[in-house]
């Protein structure tokens, strides 16, 4: 989603532009900058690494863009095993009334579609606005997988705090089954999406090939 610079990058960033404006105190910037080497070095892995795995999954699950992406238990057990995610929210994902195999689930292009024309149908109707609010972010997420913004990125809690309101209210069931299980389906992407939000000492290498989703 957003491109976050890691804070040791700036760290030394900010200890290399005091040793040159600064020369009566070489001895405790060199110091500065040594100690700031090893959370470099540990970055750099863990950033390689990371990107690594994510290029594999995308190979298998999603050659042709984010918007292939179908959340399966497949799809999550992969996530798992590349330590992306813990055992612990795997569980909660795999227990999510979203999953779907891959036969039946949406894709995320598909998922998208679905949002602009249900937010359609709601406008159309007059219906309640705090929804389509909610699936006009929802979309932007979708939509943002590959994008750099921040903001697609801050949406994603207000985005699936609102959806499991959704689908836990009785509006929930008064729509139709298909719409229902797409619902579930958004809800389950959000909150992989938001699993998945790159942490503060990710490099852009990574956010692209990510991108909370990513957005993705």
């Amino acid at each position: 989603m957003n491109i976050i610079t890691s804070n040791s990058n700036q760290a030394y960033s900010g200890s290399t532009d005091t040793a040159k404006t600064t020369s009566s105190a070489p001895v405790l910037n060199s110091e500065s900058s040594t100690k700031n080497e090893p959370q470099r070095t540990t970055d750099s892995v863990e950033i390689s690494t990371r990107s690594q795995k994510i290029q594999k999954l995308s190979q298998e699950f999603f050659p042709g863009g984010a918007q292939e992406i179908r959340i399966t238990p497949a799809f999550i057990s992969r996530l798992q095993e590349y330590e992306l995610i813990s055992a612990s929210e795997a569980a909660s994902l795999n227990a999510s009334k979203g999953i779907a195999d891959e036969e039946t689930a949406d894709s995320l292009g598909e998922l998208a579609d679905f949002v602009d024309s249900f937010s359609e149908k709601l406008e159309k109707q007059e219906s309640d606005t705090s929804l389509i609010a909610t699936l006009n972010q929802a979309s932007l997420v979708l939509n943002s997988w590959e994008d750099n913004n921040r903001a697609n990125s801050d949406a994603l809690n207000n985005v699936v705090q609102e959806l499991s309101l959704v689908t836990a209210s009785e509006e929930f069931e008064a729509f139709s089954v298909e719409e229902r299980k797409s619902l579930l389906e958004l809800e389950l992407a959000m909150n992989v999406a938001q699993r998945l939000s790159p942490e503060s000492n990710v490099s852009e290498k990574v956010n692209q090939y990510l991108s909370v989703l990513s957005g993705g």
